[in-house]
């Protein structure tokens, strides 16, 4: 099958705004939005993604994730938790970013600085409009399931 192409956070606002009826209130011209995200092992998850419509937008959050995971100062750096490492290193360091990582077993050479889809979906989100203190609270009782 041939690759679908992505869109960015940035370019789906874009469009948003643009088909928007004129509402001045932002927060609310996401309500059409239907945020599906894939579960489940690589090969599963491309067999779901597969699918799937091919009007349905697959969203390429790779620049919203690495910012969230490296930049403190963005949405207040909630990702960054200090007392998750992997081999010595922080979650703040990008080679493992992800709360997830303690408990991944990933062959040798494989990427560490994935993240997993609980926080993938919770960058959409705060992007879309989920407040930061939801964001938080989120992430804390997934803390709390992996602690």
């Amino acid at each position: 099958k041939s690759k679908r192409a992505s869109t960015t956070i940035s370019d789906l606002k874009r469009k948003i705004a643009d088909t928007s009826s004129g509402n001045q209130d932002e927060s609310s011209n996401y309500g059409g939005i239907v945020l599906i995200s894939i579960e489940g092992t690589w090969n599963t998850a491309r067999k779901m993604v597969n699918k799937l419509p091919p009007h349905v937008l697959r969203l390429d959050l790779s620049d919203e994730i690495r910012l969230n995971f490296t930049t403190p100062e963005i949405n207040e750096g909630i990702f960054i938790d200090n007392s998750i490492t992997t081999a010595g290193e922080t979650s703040q360091s990008p080679s493992a970013p992800s709360l997830l990582s303690p408990l991944r077993r990933q062959g040798k050479g494989a990427k560490q600085d994935n993240v997993s889809t609980l926080e993938a979906t919770i960058v959409a989100l705060l992007a879309l409009g989920l407040s930061v203190d939801e964001a938080s609270f989120i992430l804390n009782c997934a803390r709390r399931k992996v602690k």
